[in-house]
């Protein structure tokens, strides 16, 4: 019997999973299974894990159905006699001594029904948004670390942050149900679960790596905003519903939900908590129903604090938001109108510089036919008898020179007169 049940669900990570496999085949830890579940990769994952020849692996191919069904079915395959079981996603990697660390810190605190440890992120430093990831990281890790509040830390920011960062004891596993149907949020939810029944051993060392690139799911809610949203809004209720379950007295349960909500400020997320909570309040009361979640209607009456709290949160911030927007718009629509105005500065100064360009090569044309006419004037008097002989006289030079003059001066004649040149010339 493993000691160890280690799900690890792929999905086209063919440049990553054979780390993966490898990171949890190598623990000080041996006695584990490994099972694993591809999601219906359509890249090279599938033979990169049939690569690996090891008696510990147990191995499923299904279509591609999303994250929370791979887990699934990964726990379906997973010894039910193992005392704990971990996950590790197929983009991620183990230090080798996370699984003896993780069960030695559970083994330690018995009460405490699933670890975690301090991650270490990794990815592309080019990357613009690897800092913000950190900030946010970290800020998670301190809100923990200040107030102990578990439920209400994972809310603001998911200091785990992935199944990759847990160890559970098995009997806990099989009683959170497993994995819901969120695309984006299953692992907070699952993680939620976990500290509604139980406390947490966190392990202060960097013993799990995650990977942060293009192909992280979390990645896609870029794109598609308003599913999260919704997930969030999901799992808030869902939060606020098992804080009266088990809150009884009106005062407690008034300062639970005030901080439950504080901890997931967003106003979006807070109006899809009451617009899922009030219709189960109402139902509730319609049934005469005596027993949780019906105490939820008082909390969210009109007048109460918790509704006031939450209405705020809905109204107020959107309201920044849209000044800071107007602002933003009246800067932008400022500064386009300067980058207008410069444009027509410059258009109108390349104008000029065009037209005096034109005027300077129109210029340069006239000057170019008079200097050509010029030096045809030049090389048409250079012929002329008149310079030949101005010419003759000039280059005379000494007695010799001046009795052969007239000698030159007759000959100059007579040929350009013999050349039919006109006599005036």
């Amino acid at each position: 019997m493993a000691r160890v049940s280690v799900l690890l669900p792929s999905y086209n990570h063919e440049a990553f999973v054979g780390e993966a496999v490898t990171s949890v085949l190598g623990q000080t830890v041996s006695d584990l299974e490994l099972v694993i579940v591809d999601d219906g990769s359509t890249d090279g994952s599938w033979k990169r894990i049939e690569a690996f020849d090891d008696g510990r692996i147990v191995r499923h191919r299904q279509e591609n159905r999303g994250a929370h069904a791979a887990l699934n079915k990964a726990g379906e395959l997973a010894s039910p006699a193992s005392e704990y079981v971990a996950i590790l996603n197929s983009d991620d990697v183990w230090s080798p001594r996370w699984l003896e660390t993780a069960l030695s810190a559970l083994e330690a605190r018995p009460r405490a029904g699933f670890c975690c440890a301090r991650l270490r992120l990794t990815g592309s430093e080019q990357d613009p948004k690897m800092a913000g990831r950190r900030s946010w990281y970290q800020d998670g890790l301190r809100s923990y670390r200040e107030s102990g509040d578990l439920e209400a830390s994972l809310l603001h920011a998911n200091f785990i942050v992935t199944t990759s960062n847990v160890v559970v004891r098995h009997d806990l596993f099989r009683a959170t149900g497993g994995f819901r149907p969120l695309r984006y949020v299953h692992d907070l939810d699952f993680f939620l679960r976990l500290a509604s029944e139980s406390e947490l051993a966190f392990v202060d060392e960097e013993l799990v790596t995650y990977r942060c690139h293009a192909g992280n799911t979390i990645r896609e809610t870029e794109r598609d905003e308003r599913s999260i949203v919704f997930e969030f809004g999901w799992i808030l209720a869902d939060v606020l519903e098992r804080a009266v379950a088990r809150t009884p007295d009106p005062e407690a349960l008034e300062a639970r939900v005030l901080a439950l909500i504080a901890a997931r400020p967003k106003p979006a997320i807070a109006a899809v908590a009451l617009a899922i909570l009030l219709p189960r309040c109402a139902a509730a009361a319609s049934r005469g129903a005596r027993t949780p979640p019906a105490p939820i209607e008082e909390i969210l009456g009109d007048d109460h604090p918790v509704r006031a709290a939450m209405t705020a949160a809905e109204v107020d911030p959107r309201e920044v938001q849209i000044a800071g927007l107007e602002s933003t718009i009246a800067k932008q629509l400022t500064a386009l109108a300067t980058l207008e105005h410069a444009y027509r500065d410059l258009e109108r100064t390349r104008e000029r510089e065009l037209a005096d360009l034109h005027k300077a090569n129109d210029d340069r044309r006239e000057m170019d036919r008079s200097l050509r006419a010029h030096t045809a004037e030049i090389e048409r008097l250079k012929r002329t008898r008149s310079y030949l002989m101005a010419d003759a006289i000039g280059r005379t030079r000494g007695l010799g020179d001046a009795l052969r003059l007239p000698g030159r001066l007759a000959r100059i004649a007579l040929e350009k007169r013999a050349s039919g040149e006109p006599r005036g010339t």
